[in-house]
């Protein structure tokens, strides 16, 4: 499994966005973290399963030749199959402008 340059950017803006409270005086630090946490060990887990299945996902010619996306909680994981291995190109919110991929 390689992530792009773009792909590790992105997950490293949701960290930030999960783990960092939106009110820095706020009690909530431990929830926010727990929830970044989270979401890091499932992104883990949905990683290996593309290792082992990485036709999985849908494939997403409209945006570029060889694209695949898979949704996690309100994330689009954007990768394409290279060798016999997985490329994540982007990972982005579901609600994101798709010309970002392109």
């Amino acid at each position: 499994m390689q992530f792009t340059f773009q792909a590790c950017a992105d997950l490293n803006e949701i960290w930030e966005s999960m783990a960092m409270p939106s009110d820095p005086w706020g009690s909530g630090d431990a929830e926010h973290l727990a929830a970044a946490r989270s979401f890091a060990e499932k992104l883990e887990q949905l990683c290996q399963l593309l290792v082992l299945h990485p036709e999985m996902g849908s494939v997403r010619d409209e945006l570029k030749p060889g694209i695949r996306s898979v949704l996690l909680n309100r994330y689009v994981i954007f990768y394409r199959v290279r060798g016999n291995g997985v490329e994540v190109m982007r990972v982005l919110r579901a609600s994101r402008e798709l010309d970002a991929i392109a």
